[in-house]
């Protein structure tokens, strides 16, 4: 193998002139090449956040009771405040709020910026947002005015602020409003909606033009392909709800269940709660506007759940039985059937859950029940094609595995997640273990010997659904394994960072090598990304995103770091720190013919 590393210099243009030093280097064996390029992305700072794509890094800097935004160590302009720092979805525009002047340490005036560019000034500016796609970007502008009135019988003189709201659209401004709710995009962009009110009556907004008034607007929904409109409406002069889709009104009610309003291409549906004459809370689901049957109220709820063919299943409960309702019919009757366990295929073919009679649990698939076990752990898991299920139950201390109904050999226990499916669905797995430091995966039902280590985790299938891998822990060390296949050893694995190309070919992940002692003081370590065996880098950390995908996290000394990010079959990248330095570390992969 053979390393070799050379340095670049780059000049970026930005409101002055900026040079990054870029460094690449490259991995040769007999069967490819690694060709590694490192971005400075700027100096390490706390408050720092990746972009969704995780290619760029932006923080805000303080200077002299300034703020500067910088952007992959480009600065931008100088504010008073900047704040509301974001990324387009698609990582290829950013935006944030700015504060001009001051009094009494406050900004008093506040613009948009996007890309570098201004807007226009307001006395305020909230709630900015960008388009799924990222194209288009919305926000609410605020206009403030001092109201003042002479001293009177009534009272004596005063002044007050009265503030009015515009939403601006891709630069152009609105109609002006007393409040403005939640700006609310369809998927593609095309519509933006929001809940308005003037003059002590509320209205729904849809691309700048104002609905039929009511007295208040809740929740409100596009359709996946942005055609339909659904939205919760009270009455101008009455307590009733209603939900009202495509500008059509449906029946009143005392109250819509929270979060169940849910509109489709083709459906829509919803929840609703009332008292009946006796004083008993009751509830019923609402399909295409035609009412279910009558249910009383038992947390969590009816939790209606939608096909991708839009048929329609939720749970109900008479007395203290539940009951499976599915387009319509109603299921047999069981002692307790798990809300969040009801799901169906993705075809919408098969529906399942998991239901209690006695003390004992089953799966029901269509309505036929499976083999009754002590428990039943989390979740039926259905295949892409609808074809096969499978979940994990227990009997007598003892765990198996159900596929299609039959069951695996005995295990004292199994890991987390339970079981799997390939994506292509034709294959699943699992961890097992048959005693203390004695775990072994599973494949299609069969233990493979070779695999038994102290401790395993992180099962990963490629797309294709062929290959294999996970990260096998023998103590001190831990190690890759791909299709039976083991990889280097090292003092860690990156949790989570096992990460296939598209078309799974090669596989990468993060590796730490700890280093020895220097005396009696102990020195940091170093992290690795590792492709298809080949080890490139010494970072003394990586950067990895939280779920939310705005908020990053350094970890390092071993802790969990960042996973490669593949966005080509031969290309993969991952932020990084060095010497104090942010960079992207690019990997393209070459093979060999």
């Amino acid at each position: 193998m053979r390393n070799m590393f050379l340095a670049v210099l780059i000049m970026v243009l930005g409101p002055g002139i900026v040079f990054h030093v870029c460094y690449g280097g490259q991995v040769e064996t007999d069967k490819m090449n690694l060709v590694v390029t490192e971005t400075s992305l700027g100096e390490c700072v706390s408050g720092r956040g990746p972009s969704p794509d995780s290619r760029h890094i932006v923080y805000v800097q303080e200077r002299d009771h300034k703020q500067v935004l910088v952007l992959d160590g480009v600065e931008g302009k100088e504010f008073n405040e900047i704040g509301g720092v974001q990324f387009s979805p698609d990582s290829m525009h950013i935006v944030y709020r700015a504060g001009l002047g001051t009094k009494k340490g406050y900004s008093t005036k506040w613009l948009v910026v996007l890309d570098g560019k201004e807007g226009k000034e307001y006395d305020e500016v909230s709630e900015i947002c960008f388009s799924p796609s990222g194209t288009r970007l919305a926000y609410v502008a605020h206009y403030k005015r001092q109201q003042s009135w002479p001293a009177s019988s009534r009272g004596p003189a005063g002044t007050r602020t009265l503030t009015t709201y515009h939403v601006v659209l891709d630069g152009v401004e609105g109609k002006a409003y007393d409040k403005i709710g939640k700006l609310t995009f369809s998927r593609d962009g095309s519509h933006l909606a929001y809940s308005a009110e003037r003059a002590g009556k509320c209205f729904v907004v849809l691309d700048g033009a104002e609905l039929p008034a009511c007295g208040r607007v809740g929740n409100i929904q596009f359709s996946p392909n942005g055609k339909r409109i659904a939205y919760e409406a009270r009455g101008l002069r009455d307590p009733k709800w209603h939900v009202v889709v495509d500008g059509k009104i449906g029946a009143p009610y005392d109250k819509i269940r929270e979060g169940t309003l849910s509109v489709t291409d083709k459906h829509f549906f919803y929840a609703i709660e009332y008292t009946d004459a006796q004083g008993v809370p009751k509830q019923h689901v609402v399909f295409d506007g035609v009412e279910g049957r009558e249910y009383e109220v038992y947390h969590p709820g009816i939790m209606p759940c939608l096909s991708p063919g839009g048929r329609l299943a939720y749970i109900g409960w008479r007395g203290k039985k539940a009951v499976v309702v599915a387009d319509g019919v109603e299921g047999k009757e069981y002692d307790y059937v798990d809300a969040f366990s009801l799901c169906f295929s993705p075809d919408g073919t098969r529906l399942a859950y998991c239901a209690k009679e006695g003390e004992e649990y089953c799966v029901v698939v269509n309505g036929v029940e499976g083999k009754h076990y002590d428990k039943i752990e989390g979740r039926p898991l259905l295949s892409p094609s609808g074809e096969h299920v499978v979940y994990a139950a227990k009997r007598d201390a003892k765990w198996v595995v159900v596929f299609d109904g039959s069951e695996s050999q005995e295990y004292e226990s199994l890991g987390y997640p339970w079981v799997f499916f390939s994506p292509d669905g034709n294959r699943f797995a699992f961890f097992a273990t048959r005693g203390p430091k004695d775990r072994l995966v599973v494949v299609d039902g069969v233990a493979d010997p070779k695999s038994q280590c102290e401790y395993a985790h992180n099962l990963v299938f490629d797309p294709t659904g062929k290959h294999l891998a996970y990260v096998a822990v023998r103590e001190p060390k831990m190690l890759v394994v791909e299709d039976g296949l083991e990889g280097p050893s090292y003092d860690k694995i990156g949790e989570g960072s096992l990460y296939f190309s598209p078309d799974g070919k090669h596989l990468a992940y993060t590796a730490y090598t700890a280093s020895p002692p220097l005396g009696s003081s102990p020195r940091p370590g170093k992290w690795h990304v590792v492709v298809d065996g080949l080890e490139t880098g010494n970072y003394d950390s990586l950067v990895s995103i939280r779920v939310t995908g705005r908020e990053a996290v350094q970890y390092s000394n071993g802790k969990k770091p960042s996973w490669p990010v593949f966005d080509a079959a031969d290309h993969m990248y991952v932020l990084a720190v060095r010497n104090n330095e942010y960079v992207r570390v690019d990997i393209q992969i070459i093979e060999k013919k």
